[in-house]
């Protein structure tokens, strides 16, 4: 078996065991106390990328001479939160009625963050991608609400369709020229922050 074909093994088996999604990020470390002087550690999407770097930091100290099989690799798999369909959450239900800053966003599809990013941008104007809306119609969750989230989507070009991952909400930012905050209703604590 190449090293190629290992390093591939590693990551299915990895994915398998971490019930890997698109989207989720993959971290290595490469480690050979005998060889190296610091672990090799590195985010990465497939083997040529681990290769590849691996490759850059051995040719940068040429007097190593490592066998691949006298490493031990790390694998780990950050899962990253997606947005669903709507589940109930404890205590938001009253924060809905009492407070007047939370819109909330109701829906039966995979939508929910794109309609969220629609209807904030309510808050701030009412000519979305070029046209008057009806920030009311939008904020009620309204037909034109969906057709503003599916065109949202259709710009994006590429994004995941079970639910928006976080590079697709960077995406969204740097197409909309926004900020987006997204926060954990459960904890309260912000899981992005964008730029």
């Amino acid at each position: 078996m190449d090293i190629e074909e290992a390093i591939n093994t590693m990551f299915d088996m990895a994915k398998e065991k971490g019930n890997y999604e698109e989207g989720d990020k993959i971290y290595v470390v490469v480690s050979n106390p005998y060889y190296f002087y610091h672990d090799i550690s590195r985010e990465v999407a497939n083997t040529e990328l681990l290769i590849s770097h691996i490759e850059n930091i051995l040719s940068s100290n040429e007097h190593i001479l490592v066998n691949i099989d006298q490493c031990t690799f790390y694998v780990t798999i950050s899962k990253i939160p997606r947005g669903s369909k709507p589940t109930k959450i404890i205590n938001l239900a009253d924060d809905l009625r009492t407070k007047r800053c939370i819109t909330q966003i109701k829906n039966n599809d995979n939508l929910c963050c794109p309609r969220a990013i629609v209807t904030a941008l309510t808050y701030h104007t009412d000519n979305i991608f070029g046209s008057k809306r009806s920030v009311k119609h939008i904020r009620e969750g309204r037909r034109i609400q969906t057709k503003l989230a599916e065109e949202l989507c259709q710009r994006l070009g590429e994004y995941n369709k079970e639910g928006f991952t976080l590079q697709d909400i960077k995406d969204t930012e740097e197409l909309l020229d926004v900020q987006i905050k997204v926060v954990c209703a459960e904890n309260f604590n912000t899981i992005y922050n964008g730029e």
